[in-house]
């Protein structure tokens, strides 16, 4: 019976940590979108050495494949300016 309890103690005090890191988790989110409409600029990394993904020309410096599509598509889509 004493082993039950604790059990379902921690069991609530587990599901109180997972709730608190989602509730965190949300207002970053929403804090993150805020600043993109604030300052109307969205920020996007890629990795030009990771070759199955991206390339990037030695000659011209300018990045091709997917993340590159996905910038120019979020570009058109959301326009900053």
């Amino acid at each position: 019976m004493k082993q039950q309890a604790s059990i379902t103690t921690a069991l609530k005090i587990l599901f109180g940590i997972v709730m608190a890191s989602l509730a965190l988790n949300a207002q970053a989110n929403t804090d993150r979108l805020q600043n993109i409409l604030a300052t109307k600029e969205m920020r996007v990394c890629i990795w030009p050495d990771y070759y199955s993904i991206s390339y990037r020309d030695p000659r011209s410096q300018t990045l091709s494949g997917p993340p590159r599509t996905i910038h120019a598509n979020h570009q058109k889509r959301w326009p900053t300016a």
